[in-house]
């Protein structure tokens, strides 16, 4: 996963890992599973797109290609 994506993820991640060790509240507890759920969700769902958009990349970088420049002709 690209590390613009997974480090504000990560980030978020370990600051809610740290709310459920030391809250006693039960609906900030319940937040908090509800957020790292949703995180942990979205982690998985970008790191298929990311997946398949190398895949794509793969494909299309395999293609020959010939370009022809025009010298002086700016």
């Amino acid at each position: 996963m690209s590390h613009e994506i997974r480090i504000p993820i990560n980030a978020v991640l370990g600051m809610n890992e740290m709310i459920l060790r030391e809250c006693t509240d039960k609906q900030h507890l319940q937040y908090g599973i509800s957020i790292e759920n949703g995180l942990l969700h979205a982690k998985k769902d970008m790191e298929m797109y990311l997946d398949l958009v190398r895949m794509f990349v793969k494909d299309r970088v395999k293609q020959d290609t010939v370009y022809q420049f025009l010298a002086g002709k700016i």
